[in-house]
């Protein structure tokens, strides 16, 4: 262990129980902060050892290469509170170290909507924009206000408005120019008052027949559809949705709708997005097994570590599938969750 100013920093630690994948993966260095004067006396850390660093969540969308020569930084900084508040809406900051279904009960305890579909999804607030994370026809950019963090280039605290988060499908800034340049310490949203509850996903949709549920009805809905086809991950280790829903040409669309007309397909502005996981299953994968890794059995979208699997069996497996779906359909998947090596890392540069 070394101290440093206000941190514990442990060495040679063991990743595979720091996140939901559950990899075989050791990090050189390893740090919990709890504010953000912990966070800067971390990269101050880093920056002294010409260290890389990777931040930590709830670790619900990474994959760790074997060894990490660097420094884990776990996001732990907590607090939730009002910034504004009218008759009709709140601004509410969370900070980045919050568990997202622990916000989100809170937001319902006080009757802030907006994203009450996105319940139960694994991770932390702070990682929430960097994903856009979505599911039953919302998206958390959806309420975003701002986010905050601190920019490692400058050193410096800044805000970022709604737009410049250039938020996406699955997408925003932080995956884009801010790329391993951002670190999030915290979210601002804007909540309704009153629930208008958005039941037009069509699996949603049909656990209510034709009826208005109200808020909480719409979250145990969502809770039993995800607790149906996803596994747990501490009984079954996994990321989550593995690879991206593809959004492909009008032209592809049309031709692979006429030949399987049972394919779903969903109209966007620059053609048509299609189901990752009903490519895959009908590319005669659904269940299948590689090594210690396999395509879970209830839902082809997702992968699971049977013990023991390190990133390369996932990537064997991984390209497995895109090829097998490529040369069916034509269209290649692209995946969800970011691998973690010293080559796509925060680098901190000294001086």
């Amino acid at each position: 262990m070394h101290d440093n100013q206000t941190l514990t920093i442990q060495t040679h630690v063991d990743l595979a129980v720091k996140h939901t994948f559950a990899l075989k993966a050791t990090a050189a260095y390893y740090v919990a902060v709890g504010s953000e004067l912990e966070l800067q006396a971390a990269i101050a850390f880093a920056e002294e050892q010409h260290l890389p660093v990777c931040l930590l969540g709830e670790g619900s969308n990474q994959l760790f290469a074997e060894t990490y020569n660097g420094l884990v930084i776990n996001m732990a900084i907590k607090g939730i509170h009002c910034l504004e508040e009218s008759n009709d809406s709140v601004i509410i900051r969370a900070q980045a170290g919050e568990l997202w279904d622990g916000f989100l009960q809170v937001c319902m305890q006080n009757q802030w909507h907006g994203l009450d579909n996105l319940a139960i999804i694994p991770g932390t607030v702070g990682a929430a924009p960097v994903q856009n994370i979505g599911a039953y026809g919302q998206e958390v950019s959806n309420a975003i206000v701002a986010v905050h963090g601190v920019n490692l280039k400058t050193k410096t605290t800044e805000s970022l408005t709604h737009a410049q988060c250039q938020f996406a499908y699955r997408d925003s800034v932080f995956k884009q120019r801010l790329k391993n340049q951002f670190i999030i310490t915290a979210v601002d949203f804007c909540f309704n008052k009153q629930a208008t509850p958005l039941i037009s996903y069509a699996p949603l949709k049909q656990q209510f027949n034709n009826q208005s549920p109200d808020f909480l009805a719409v979250r145990h809905a969502v809770i039993r559809l995800r607790q149906a086809k996803l596994p747990i991950p501490s009984k079954l280790p996994n990321a989550g949705s593995f690879f991206k829903n593809p959004v492909v040409s009008p032209e592809l669309s049309d031709r692979l709708c006429q030949k399987y007309p049972a394919m779903p397909s969903f109209p966007q502005a620059n053609g048509a997005k299609l189901s990752a996981g009903w490519l895959i299953e009908q590319a005669g994968l659904k269940g299948k097994q590689l090594g210690p890794v396999a395509v879970y059995d209830k839902h082809a979208l997702v992968l699971i570590n049977q013990g023991g699997a390190t990133l390369a069996d996932v990537l064997v497996l991984k390209a497995l599938i895109v090829d097998a779906v490529h040369k069916k359909f034509g269209v290649t998947l692209e995946q969800e969750p970011l691998i973690v090596d010293q080559d796509n890392s925060l680098q901190i540069k000294a001086g």
